[in-house]
């Protein structure tokens, strides 16, 4: 254990397309707002005060074109902080430069995008 716990709080999916979850810890609540229609998915994460840019990833180690996403991938100022990736079995990575809070705040959020 880390030292504290995080709640999901929410998660939807709207008609228009629009995935928005959040995780509550004890000292922040982290947000996700991904836009999920069409060939430019993309959205932001709010951690900390900090706004990343999340893109979809449509290729992977195939020929074959995939017609949904076949990731996501969250950058910052510094370039790319996490990804996850959504077929099965379902994936997430971290940039080594996340400390502790900020990589459980991320997974707790990617998770709810594989489910």
């Amino acid at each position: 254990m880390l030292g504290r716990t995080l709640h999901p709080v929410g998660r939807a999916v709207s008609s228009a397309g629009r995935l928005r979850c959040a995780c509550e810890g004890a000292e922040r609540v982290t947000t996700l707002d991904l836009r999920l229609a069409g060939r430019e998915q993309s959205g932001t994460v709010k951690l900390a005060g900090q706004t990343f840019e999340a893109t979809a990833v449509w290729t992977a180690k195939s020929t074959l074109a995939s017609a949904e996403p076949v990731g996501f991938r969250v950058d910052g100022t510094v370039g790319p902080v996490d990804a996850v990736e959504v077929l099965r079995p379902g994936r997430i990575w971290f940039s080594k430069k996340l400390g502790s809070a900020d990589r459980r705040d991320f997974a707790c959020l990617l998770a709810r995008v594989l489910l």
